[in-house]
């Protein structure tokens, strides 16, 4: 990989972060890794959506594709939301767990205001 395609992946997979985190989710870092490349990967092809029948370079997928590529995109979506919902259960159980800290040491307090601020602030469901 030469220093130009080493900078596009990097920027890629910068970009996706901010573009899952804005819709409300979260992807862990090799999931984030795979989008990107997957974009790449498309934006480097120079068959993407060229047509061999009609010779036209702005044809889509076929009928099967789609389909592949929307079941595909089903699936990763359920499991975005399965690991989203996951997360913030372990984040309400862990807080639950600073306020019990907070009642029951005297230092508690400050330990669970510690946690509370490494979790950030609670969010609502959209």
């Amino acid at each position: 990989m030469n220093d130009l395609e080493s900078r596009r992946r990097a920027l890629a997979f910068n970009a996706v972060a901010p573009a899952v985190n804005q819709a409300g989710y979260w992807l862990p870092l090799s999931a984030r890794r795979a989008v990107a490349d997957a974009v790449l990967a498309t934006l480097n092809d120079p068959d993407a959506g060229y047509c061999p029948d009609c010779g036209r370079g702005d044809a889509g997928p076929t009928a099967d594709e789609y389909e592949q590529q929307r079941r595909r995109a089903e699936t990763a979506e359920r499991r975005t939301i399965r690991i989203q919902t996951l997360l913030d259960e372990q984040r309400d159980r862990v807080r639950k767990l600073a306020d019990q800290i907070a009642l029951d040491s005297p230092w508690g307090r400050s330990t669970a205001d510690s946690i509370r601020a490494a979790l950030g602030p609670k969010e609502e469901p959209k």
